[in-house]
């Protein structure tokens, strides 16, 4: 899924943790109550979503620390990023994320 692999992009580049909620990385399409107890069917996983994931948040620990970054909205859908790192080095990405 070409959304999902644009928000995990964004979301892994980014400073900050990337926060997984409820079975999200297993692809579970269910969407559990946050202060209810309404437990979550394992058996729904989706296997590549799963990878996907996990891809994702091994790249994240091996990314470098990030001292700055500033966030630019060019349209509803797009944004780019500018990132500078401990080591002074600078990244730029524009994503594309759909709603």
């Amino acid at each position: 899924n070409d959304k999902l692999k644009n928000w995990l992009d964004f979301f892994s580049f980014i400073k900050g943790q990337v926060f997984i909620y409820a079975g999200q990385e297993y692809g579970i399409k269910h969407k559990p109550l946050l202060f209810e107890k309404n437990p979550i069917d394992w058996s729904d996983l989706n296997e590549d979503t799963y990878k996907l994931y996990i891809e994702y948040i091994n790249n994240k620990k091996s990314q470098k620390e990030i001292i700055d970054q500033h966030i630019d909205l060019i349209n509803e859908n797009t944004v780019k990023v500018k990132i500078k790192y401990i080591d002074n080095s600078l990244e730029e990405r524009i994503f594309n994320l759909p709603n």
